[in-house]
């Protein structure tokens, strides 16, 4: 398992502690100099029970947490819950890349996923170049500016490998989610008072492009602000799991993601975030999947105080979440 634990501070090297059946380091962190450094992580998480609430991780002021790894785990941060599943195709890092981070003030969460369409070197790059331009705007609301100079440094570089990316930016004291894209799938928004998922129509804000990244230098992304109140969902995928085919070659989809959305609308962050694994894997069924799966589903705080255990219709999930295959 691959997460990352990142802080402005220096790491405690003591500071690591078991994550179920046996110890566990959250790794792969790029560092400055665009290699990989092992960190460990800090001592928040808990030992959950097989029978436990889900315990998530606290992002905390100046942290960036994500990375390319397998992922099962959920996490919070003043301001939203979230829950993350990530699984590379045939390999423990594949191309897909998320990360969450917190500002110096404890306000601002951004939220990051990436695909990248290859493994191993340029996975890692890439990834690497992102964690550098989240720490230079970690105080950041513009996430589309974040995005025009990650793509020049891919364009400039000659980075041949086609990336998209997605990155929400919400503010406790804004309340507003700013939604930008690079060819990415959109994101998916429910409100709470009507529990319907929708595509985010990018079309209404200052969408210049929503090129992939790299494709062309001096490209402008701008952001898009959508208001959200306590108890609003939103959905970040990869096109690993829209485009996961059956043995007849049908897409598993965007229109079946949203009603399965829908149907466990009940249900707290793990418990949907189980129902539509579960769903994908039916779906497939003997087929194997042919491309990574990345998936973050984010609820809007209530009082900006982290409630991950508590679904909308007050259910929980029955299994502890605090784990990574």
């Amino acid at each position: 398992m691959s997460f990352v634990v990142d802080t402005t501070e220096t790491a405690d090297p003591t500071a690591t502690e078991d994550l179920g059946a046996a110890a566990q380091t959250f790794r792969f962190v790029p560092n400055f100099v665009g290699g990989l450094a092992e960190v460990p992580i800090a001592p928040r998480a808990s030992v959950v029970g097989a029978m436990s609430l889900p315990v998530p991780y606290p992002v905390r002021c100046s942290e960036i947490w994500g990375g390319n790894g397998n992922a099962d785990l959920d996490v919070c941060t003043n301001g939203i819950n979230a829950s993350v599943y990530s699984l590379a195709c045939g390999s423990e890092r594949g191309g897909d890349v998320y990360y969450l981070s917190v500002c110096t003030r404890d306000m601002l969460t951004r939220m990051v996923v990436a695909d990248v369409r290859g493994h191993g070197e340029q996975v890692s790059q890439l990834s690497a170049w992102l964690h550098e331009e989240i720490q230079g705007n970690l105080d950041t609301l513009d996430s589309g500016s974040m995005l025009s100079s990650l793509n020049g440094k891919l364009f400039r570089r000659g980075f041949e490998a086609l990336t998209t990316a997605a990155v929400l930016a919400y503010h406790t004291g804004d309340s507003r989610l700013h939604i930008s894209s690079a060819g990415h799938p959109p994101a998916l928004l429910s409100r709470k008072r009507h529990g319907l998922w929708t595509p985010v129509d990018l079309s209404t804000g200052h969408i210049p492009s929503n090129l992939p990244l790299g494709v062309r230098d001096l490209t402008d992304f701008g952001q898009v602000a959508v208001s959200v109140e306590a108890g609003d969902r939103v959905a970040i995928y990869t096109d690993g799991i829209t485009e996961c085919t059956n043995a007849s070659g049908e897409e598993f989809g965007q229109e079946r993601l949203c009603a399965l959305l829908e149907d466990c609308g009940g249900m707290d962050l793990n418990a949907t975030k189980r129902c539509l694994l579960e769903a994908l894997r039916r779906h497939a069924g003997q087929t194997p999947y042919e491309d990574d799966l990345t998936l973050l589903l984010i609820e809007i705080s209530s009082n900006n105080v982290p409630n991950p255990a508590r679904g909308r219709g007050g259910k929980t999930a029955a299994a502890g979440s605090a784990r990574a295959n």
